[in-house]
């Protein structure tokens, strides 16, 4: 069976995907602090927010599929929704492959497919109306995240619910032993809760059924992301600088107000016991989770997309974002081979953190993404993925 050809990509999204690539595996080949125990320079750059990135352009993605700014034909979106369904299925069941890998990283894939599902009954909806869930997802997702871990606290006890709710690794082919266990990790108390991280890809949905294509949509995005992050970022500032607010987050977490610093910079786990208190929902660190790190972090992808999308658009900056906009049409394929690779290179002995393997692997995805582009092919997975998700038609 035939099937209509794709609709045409959109580079500045590419380069904006081919950054949150960049910026996922520095994070995952640079310790969290440098050699003199400070925040290393790529997890202040890229911690927390290279993975939102990721999944807000995972939306825009679904988006451009199913229509971009013109919306998506009634028509044909059941078959659409299907194959986002069995797309979701591939990437749930890679994710859980990837665990056996035994790298030191959060893979997102299962996480990613459990969001497309959730995605699924928002696809026929076009920019106006998907403004509202946007941003109830975005704000609303944190606080709802908050509540029912402060439930389950009250009812299992505050380190049991810490300590036995969640995974602690990545969701691995074992873990469908323990559906509960599971499921929980992934819609609330892992690395990327679900339930608050919808907020990113209704997001990302939302920005595809945009106008992306127009300079004036760009250069608002860049504007109003960039807004919206600095003033997220700025209120974090004013808590970090509080004394009160310091001592109430080290009482609630038991980091040392020395170390609390570092672990505000860098995301350290530990801030998750600051629940049940309210304050949670203003902490501003990768991964918080809170209400004002997520409008940071979705300010910071909406404005890098928009950049991407202006720098795309310039004649002169063309050849230079090519293989950034082409590591961007292969992502999943280069996300999936750093693990192999980080992997590989523990098995060897060899180095596999630091400031050279962030060079070599930027140069390897680079590469890829200058030969992807120049071939015009697609990665194995995408096209592996994109063939089963239409099996059967």
């Amino acid at each position: 069976m035939t099937h209509p050809a794709p609709p045409a990509r959109l580079a500045g999204v590419d380069a904006a995907r081919g950054v949150a690539l960049l910026g996922m595996v520095a994070v995952h080949v640079t310790a969290p602090l440098d050699a003199d125990g400070e925040p290393s320079l790529a997890h202040l750059l890229f911690g927390g927010l290279a993975s939102v990135l990721f999944v807000t352009l995972a939306g825009v993605g679904l988006a451009l599929m199913t229509g971009g700014a013109a919306g998506a034909d009634p028509a044909r979106l059941p078959l659409l929704r299907r194959r986002i369904a069995r797309r979701a299925g591939l990437l749930f069941a890679l994710g859980l492959a990837c665990a056996w890998l035994g790298t030191p990283v959060a893979v997102i894939l299962c996480h990613d497919g459990l969001l497309f599902l959730l995605a699924l009954p928002f696809l026929g909806l076009r920019a106006r109306a998907l403004a509202l869930p946007a941003g109830v997802g975005l704000l609303g997702g944190p606080v709802l995240v908050f509540a029912l871990s402060a439930a389950g606290q009250a009812l299992l006890g505050h380190e049991e619910f810490l300590m036995d709710a969640r995974l602690w690794v990545t969701p691995a082919p074992e873990h469908l032993l323990t559906p509960g266990l599971l499921l929980t990790d992934l819609l609330l108390t892992g690395y990327y809760p679900v339930l608050s991280w919808i907020g990113f890809l209704l997001l990302g949905l939302w920005l595809g059924r945009l106008e992306l294509e127009r300079p004036r949509v760009a250069a608002a995005l860049l504007a109003g992301g960039a807004v919206a992050g600095a003033a997220a970022s700025a209120a974090g500032s004013w808590q970090h600088h509080d004394p009160a607010q310091l001592q109430r987050i080290a009482a609630g977490t038991g980091v040392s107000l020395a170390e609390l610093p570092t672990a505000l910079a860098t995301g350290d786990h530990r801030l998750a016991w600051l629940v049940p208190d309210p304050l949670w929902l203003a902490v501003v660190a990768p991964h918080a989770g809170s209400v004002l790190e997520a409008v940071r972090a979705a300010g910071w992808a909406a404005a890098v997309l928009g950049l991407c999308l202006l720098a795309a658009r310039a004649s002169g900056l063309r050849p230079a974002l090519a293989p950034l906009a082409g590591a961007g049409r292969v992502t999943l394929s280069l996300y999936v081979g750093h693990l192999v690779l980080i992997a590989a290179l523990g098995t060897a002995g060899l180095p596999s953190e630091g400031g050279a393997v962030v060079a070599a692997f930027w140069a390897l995805c680079l590469g890829a993404g200058f030969a992807a582009l120049r071939t015009g092919r697609r990665g194995p997975l995408e096209a592996g993925v994109a063939e089963l998700s239409r099996a059967g038609e």
